[in-house]
């Protein structure tokens, strides 16, 4: 081990091999976030040419069929497809909520006080007014801005009710009795046959279901035909994806093919088309099996979750009941430690198995719930076993190498965004990952993302400044290269694409790169490395903002509207959504700031002597300590800066708690049974 002395002249020279490394390892994935990013659809310029919009709220993918449907059919073959996310402002669409907007270009919906959803549980299902499922009864009765109309000297939009397909216990009152699903197909495919007949040669064709059946949300089918569209996956830049589109992108389409300037307040953007191989039936499937998937998380999640939150009660029940009764007997106590440390090892893989199990069909089991639990479980006890190879009594190490495997599954579908086949990132189709259908974020980091992300890279980080303790600079260069590395991962529009993400991790990075090199963090400082967030994400903002429109993500448009003078509007609407969410019907969502305050205020406290249980392992691990409050810093900062951030903490957890459990349980075992293996400092110095 190197004096301190020899360490601080090392400390002076310039970066060794490894800095060198990982300096150009930051620079690669700063050119690829800014650089590269995913392969743009192919798109032609346009002429202008009639357009007719077929809209038919509730169509499916698995509702078209050679046999039941084969108008449909016929024209998916020819078309560009895709799946269409119609979530407008209910946690249910009905029909007339995706005609309004259709005609609008932004999410729209009629009132309906009646309707069980207005309560906000998403259990509920919506009450849909029977005399609201016809395009003519809702541009008769509230236009709203329509759009889609047709002035002299323009080119024709025809837009056309292609009937609906409802599901009769959707509606509300006595209304008349609905035909069978596979009745209401045969006659939307009449209706749609007749209107082709009709339809300019030179013409395109969108076919929309604009509206969930009633019955539960679910991906509609989307399909366009005409000059630029040849058979393959259509893509859209408002969502960022290939084969997922949004209602308003259907609007932007019709609008630019026909000619047409695209209001601002239109939030969809043109749909283009993506080459795809294989045969229609091959691609209707994948888009079948990613809308089964979808629903199938969303029917399972709040079970799985109760379920999981039952189990983690019980099992702290059952640790502090035999902890008690084994405090008289150290060897009962030592072997309990070993089985707090292996249980607690296995739990923070759990989130890794939520990910790695969207690899399999769990969603094809009977019993959801217990499909997923059983592959999740599996998947999480490889992770552990793979962990436990290391053999060392180092157990800062096993925790992090779990962290690392799902630093590694959140990081690896971000770079291969803009394949040629949907779901490219499919590991955030998990329950832990980002939910399409509620009409969201489409892509890159959502909070839980986030979150899981954070907690997993410091908890790395905690491992490699360890590690490199020994010498002067070593952990700050670690700090500031691999945490630089995450915020980037995280921030950049071709990755994570989280603004809040880089604001607020670059201060908690900062305050690690500060803690690892025995710099005291002032006040003054603190507010230098909030600065720093802020620029940060200024430059990642307006790095994308310099980009063609089609390819920003909201980045680059919060930056136009920071330009324009509009982005109060932005930020009271991320203010007022965490507001809500505080002190709403809920008040236990007011326990998230306090707890994160006062873990941060009990880490931040000044250690009582090497005595007390928690001081033997700050003593142990130094680094452990600060990595824990930059944690918490990127926690709190999470929770404040994003939409629906209550969110953060409650996820972040599920990886944290128990690993910070496996490495004082670790540590504690290594502690009482010293002719185990040398300690760690031995181990390090003698090798």
């Amino acid at each position: 081990m190197r004096s301190r002395g020899e360490g601080g002249r090392r400390g002076t020279r310039t970066l060794g091999r490894p800095g060198r490394s990982l300096v150009i390892a930051l620079l690669a994935v700063l050119t690829l976030a800014f650089g590269a990013g995913p392969a743009r659809a192919e798109a032609a310029p346009i002429t202008p040419r009639p357009v007719v919009v077929i809209g038919v709220p509730g169509l499916a993918w698995e509702d078209i069929t050679t046999d039941g449907t084969p108008a449909l059919w016929r024209l998916a073959e020819q078309s560009a497809i895709g799946a269409l996310v119609t979530r407008a402002a209910h946690l249910r669409t009905c029909p007339a909520d995706g005609w309004l907007t259709l005609g609008t270009g932004v999410r729209s919906a009629l009132p309906r006080p009646q309707s069980p959803d207005q309560q906000g549980d998403p259990r509920l299902e919506p009450r849909c007014a029977p005399d609201r499922l016809t395009l003519d009864s809702v541009t008769s009765t509230d236009p709203r801005g329509w759009l889609l109309t047709t002035e002299s000297g323009q080119e024709p939009i025809t837009v056309i009710d292609g009937g609906a397909v409802i599901d009769p216990q959707s509606l509300t009152g006595r209304a008349a009795a609905v035909p069978a699903r596979t009745e209401q197909l045969s006659a939307v495919d009449e209706r749609v046959e007749a209107a082709l007949k009709d339809v300019p040669q030179d013409a395109i064709v969108i076919v929309a279901g604009l509206s969930d059946d009633g019955a539960e949300p679910g991906l509609r089918a989307v399909m366009v035909r005409g000059e630029g569209f040849r058979a393959g996956w259509l893509a859209s830049g408002s969502t960022g994806r290939v084969g997922l589109a949004q209602t308003s992108d259907v609007t932007a389409t019709a609008l630019a093919h026909a000619g047409r300037d695209r209001p601002a307040e239109v939030i969809g953007r043109e749909l283009t088309t993506k080459t795809a191989s294989g045969s229609f039936a091959d691609r209707r499937q994948v888009l079948v099996d990613g809308d089964g998937e979808l629903r199938a998380g969303e029917a399972v999640m709040l079970p799985f979750f109760v379920t999981y939150g039952a189990l983690m009660v019980a099992l702290v029940a059952l640790g502090v009941v035999l902890w008690l009764r084994s405090r008289r007997d150290p060897t009962r106590r030592v072997r309990l430690l070993h089985t707090i440390r292996n249980v607690t090892l296995f739990v923070s893989a759990i989130p890794l198995g939520l990910y790695w199990v969207t690899s399999f069909p769990w969603w094809e089991h009977g019993h959801l719930a217990l499909g997923l639990a059983g592959w999740t479980l599996l998947m999480a006890l490889a992770a552990m076993g793979f962990a436990r190879l290391t053999g060392t009594q180092w157990w800062v190490l096993r925790p992090a190498i779990v962290a690392a495997l799902t630093l590694l599954a959140l990081t690896s579908p971000l770079i291969r965004y803009g394949s040629s086949e949907p779901w490219d990132d499919r590991i955030f189709m998990s329950t832990l990952g980002l939910h399409s259908l509620d009409g969201g974020r489409f892509r890159g980091f959502g909070n839980v993302p986030f979150a899981i992300f954070a907690v997993s890279l410091f908890l790395v980080l905690i491992l490699l400044t360890h590690a490199a303790r020994h010498h002067r600079r070593r952990p700050m260069i670690i700090a500031a290269v691999i945490g630089g590395l995450g915020v980037i991962i995280a921030g950049a529009p071709q990755l994570g694409a989280d603004g809040g993400s880089a604001l607020a991790l670059v201060p908690a990075v900062g305050y690690l790169v500060l803690a690892v090199g025995g710099i005291r963090v002032t006040w003054l400082r603190a507010a230098l490395l909030g600065l720093a967030g802020a620029a940060a994400f200024l430059i990642v903002a307006g790095l994308d903002h310099l980009r063609p429109e089609e390819s920003q993500t909201h980045l680059g448009r919060f930056f136009g509207d920071l330009l324009s003078g509009e982005a109060g509007g932005v930020i009271w609407r991320k203010l007022d959504a965490n507001l809500a969410m505080l002190f709403g019907p809920e008040p236990i969502t007011l326990l998230v700031p306090v707890g994160l305050v006062a873990a941060i205020w009990y880490l931040a406290r000044a250690p009582k002597g090497d005595d007390a249980s928690p001081d033997r392992v700050w003593a142990a691990y130094p680094t452990l300590r600060p990595g824990l409050i930059a944690t918490m810093v990127a926690l709190v900062l999470g929770f404040a800066l994003n939409d629906s951030g209550t969110a953060i903490p409650p996820a972040a957890a599920m990886v944290l708690i128990p690993a910070v459990i496996a490495i004082v349980a670790g540590h504690e075992v290594e502690r009482r049974t010293p002719s185990a293996s040398p300690t760690t400092d031995q181990a390090v110095t003698d090798s």
